[in-house]
């Protein structure tokens, strides 16, 4: 190679690195607890549906069986954290 070409392929090559800086730059800390919220809202709607049935079964509410299987874990919260001021799980 020349010296001519090389010095374009570092031209290049630092083009690519800054655009990957700035990809991210852009992931915040405030992204990554909004997107892990978000995904654990989700999870626990979803296991509330699944429990729905096994809180019939045993006469006992959908946030009672889904508090004791979530209880210790970072999803426990989920269950009673009022989002817009709501609770995701109604305690009856």
């Amino acid at each position: 190679m020349t010296r001519r070409q090389l010095d374009q392929r570092l031209i290049a090559i630092d083009a690519e690195t800054q655009a990957v800086v700035r990809k991210a730059e852009a992931v915040s800390p405030d992204l990554i607890a909004s997107m892990q919220a978000f995904a654990d809202k989700a999870l626990a709607e979803k296991m509330a549906e699944t429990m729905e049935p096994l809180a019939i079964l045993g006469g006992r509410s959908v946030s009672d069986v889904l508090g004791g299987l979530l209880a210790g874990t970072p999803l426990a919260d989920v269950v009673t954290r009022p989002s817009n001021g709501k609770a995701l799980v109604s305690r009856e």
